[in-house]
């Protein structure tokens, strides 16, 4: 691995990666979401291998790249074109030339770039650039989700719908209130309320 580069881009590859580190909790939640797998809803489609019991990682084709996610690592590659991939253990993003990403927790050090040379640094802008998109529509894409799966879970009823409950809940009690009125002793000056009222 290769552990060079200038000061400005070491602050640009650690605040993708800080984001990147921040984003894995909700993704976690999403996956176990009361809704169903949030993820999948998306159109990640979950892998799973025999090894890797309990672990799970789940993969989406976005545009002419791939996607994967896994509980230790995030990988973005494919299109002919490099990659990146943040290793969660290390907080901390990689230029990757690979085209397949190798099984989380396995492969060398050698396949992790930390870019230094000009070409190394304008792949990884440029797949930064991309991902960063992806994290975007990924968000926009989630707050509508919420906000339908609030509406969908509340059920808030709309102004007319709640007119519409009061009048049948009120035209019974009208009656039964005007029935006793009827029937009880009438004091000295009291009316009488007439049956004939009828709510509109």
């Amino acid at each position: 691995m290769r552990r060079r580069g200038n000061q400005l881009e070491g602050c640009r590859r650690a605040e993708l990666a800080r984001k990147l580190e921040v984003q894995m909790l909700p993704w976690g939640r999403d996956v176990s979401s009361p809704h169903g797998n949030l993820l999948e809803r998306h159109g990640f489609l979950r892998l799973r291998t025999a090894d890797q019991v309990g672990s799970s990682s789940y993969c989406l084709y976005w545009r002419d790249r791939l996607i994967e996610l896994h509980s230790s690592c995030i990988t973005f590659y494919g299109g002919g074109r490099p990659g990146l991939r943040y290793v969660w253990s290390r907080k901390r993003v990689y230029l990757w030339l690979d085209r397949e990403p190798f099984a989380p927790g396995s492969g060398s050090d050698a396949a992790l770039i930390l870019p230094f040379h000009p070409g190394e640094l304008d792949s990884f802008r440029l797949a930064a650039v991309e991902l960063r998109q992806w994290l975007e529509a990924y968000a926009a894409w989630r707050a509508r989700v919420s906000s339908n799966l609030v509406m969908e879970s509340t059920g808030k009823p709309s102004v007319s719908r709640w007119f519409g409950s009061f009048r049948r809940w009120w035209r019974p009690a009208f009656s039964w209130c005007s029935l006793l009125a009827n029937r009880a002793p009438k004091s000295r000056g009291q009316q009488t309320v007439p049956t004939t009222l009828q709510s509109s």
